[in-house]
């Protein structure tokens, strides 16, 4: 039998998500059993051999030599490489490996649905998908070590949107399009992190498994899929049935070429139900790690805004904003968990969107092309807003050093 972390506690608490996972989307039979929650857990001791094998070629050769070419292999082929190593070679077998239940029509109509979100694409993956995720203490260890508790909220959300941004274009996920990459690029940077990690003479398998383990990534990947489409119904988008299987048909490649394990991907919004519940369940309480990691992000408009009288008022207003979605959707009990401050949340702002978005989405759907005309304007917007807001492209560099002291 497999050995579990530490931090795997299965325990069936009433909790507000999990209730709602039962009564209104798994029914009492849909719930994971014993067993398979415990085959959660064993997941969180497993790493992505591939990406493991890349980052012990880039300890070897220095990571601006690795880089450069990974670099060269995504732009123009493995074949520009003379003598490409062993560990390269078979990384891009498995990324550039189609598999068959890849369907690209469906992957584009996915796209399209993300990218017609709009900016409020971008209010759902930060305050829920991201802030939710804030939620399970051990998911969220490996930042501690990177020394990304209280600095450096406004970068990791740029580089998160950014990275998000990129696999939404359209036909991003081509074999040489701007969201395979991407993707690459991320799961190249968790290869080279896990590795610096287990390192660490503070780090514990033990207490709480691999680092960026396959079980993070699956709850990670279904937040981004799952949670976000959940996350937007609430203020009154309207997704339909092939646009739903296509965000979750999308995120399911995405997750491939990241290392999820094939065989754990979730092909539609039931199963990414269970994965969730079973994330849920076994996470550990809260800790003060996750606490300053939700308030260091709660804070990340001041980042942006500036120490101006106008810029700080103006980071108060999105602040409550940002915290008044957090606390409709993810809600009271979870908000409060989190450490972030009572009353500095406007839950009427989600609410007051929410018939205004219902009504722009009816007009949408009655117009002819109507969905491709917002597609196509709110996908501008996003890559607008990326090229304002972020101060420089995304870099996807694991920091150079990891903290010293952490807290267990």
């Amino acid at each position: 039998m497999s050995a579990l972390p530490e931090r795997f506690r299965p325990r069936r608490r009433r909790t507000r998500e999990l209730l709602i996972l039962e009564k209104v989307f798994l029914g009492r039979r849909g719930v994971p059993d014993d067993a398979q929650l415990r085959r959660f857990g064993e997941l969180m001791m497993e790493g992505d051999a591939e990406a493991d094998a890349l980052a012990r070629w880039f300890e070897r050769v220095g990571f601006a030599e690795g880089r450069r070419a990974l670099d060269r292999a995504l732009d123009e082929g493995l074949v520009a490489l003379d003598d490409a190593p062993t560990e390269l070679r078979e990384f891009f077998a498995q990324v550039e490996r189609v598999p068959l239940w890849l369907d690209r029509e469906l992957l584009e109509i996915g796209a399209r649905a993300c990218r017609r979100t709009g900016p409020f694409g971008s209010l759902a993956l930060r305050d829920v998908a991201l802030m939710g995720g804030y939620g399970n203490s051990a998911i969220n260890k490996p930042l501690a070590f990177t020394g990304a508790l209280t600095a450096g909220a406004y970068r990791r959300l740029s580089e998160t949107r950014s990275f998000w941004i990129d696999v939404t274009r359209p036909w991003a996920m081509a074999r040489f399009g701007p969201g395979f990459r991407s993707a690459v690029h991320v799961r190249m940077m968790h290869g080279v992190l896990r590795r610096r990690i287990r390192a660490h003479p503070e780090w514990r398998d033990d207490l709480w498994g691999v680092p960026i383990n396959q079980a993070d990534m699956l709850a990670t990947n279904v937040a981004f899929s799952l949670t976000f489409m959940h996350g937007l119904r609430l203020v009154g988008f309207h997704f339909d049935d092939a646009e739903r299987r296509g965000v979750m048909h999308l995120w399911r490649y995405v997750g491939y070429l990241m290392g999820i394990d094939e065989r754990l991907l979730v092909t539609d919004e039931r199963e990414g139900c269970r994965v969730l519940y079973a994330a849920l369940a076994t996470q550990p309480d809260v800790d003060e790690d996750t606490r300053t990691l939700a308030r260091s992000l709660m804070n990340e408009p001041y980042e942006l805004m500036g120490d101006s009288r106008l810029g700080r008022l103006l980071a108060e207003v999105q602040v409550r904003c940002h915290n008044g979605m957090t606390h409709l959707v993810l809600g009271d009990a979870t908000y409060r968990r989190l450490g972030l401050p009572p009353g500095r949340h406007w839950d009427w702002y989600p609410l007051a969107l929410a018939p205004l978005v219902a009504t722009f989405e009816l007009a949408r759907r009655a117009t002819p092309g109507g969905t491709s005309l917002v597609a196509r304007l709110g996908g501008g917007l996003q890559a607008r807003f990326r090229a304002v807001a972020m101060k420089r492209p995304a870099e996807y560099r694991p920091a150079e050093r990891l903290a010293r002291a952490q807290v267990a």
